[in-house]
């Protein structure tokens, strides 16, 4: 479900994880503990990875 996620949303997503500032009941302590030893770099080349990857997403840009 990442691929072709706006990179800078999964940016911003892995730093709230990493800071503590994103999470739920059970989040936190899968992706808040993946995200903490990432540094700014490595957020960065992750976003834009998963921003390259083809996804299933969809807008409704020319939708009839």
């Amino acid at each position: 479900k990442l691929g072709g996620q706006y990179a800078d949303y999964i940016a911003h997503s892995l730093q709230a994880y990493r800071s503590g500032a994103r999470g739920g009941s059970s989040t936190p302590d899968l992706m808040g503990s993946q995200a903490k030893e990432l540094t700014d770099q490595q957020i960065a080349d992750l976003a834009a990875y998963f921003h390259s990857v083809k996804g299933a997403l969809r807008d409704l840009h020319d939708v009839d």
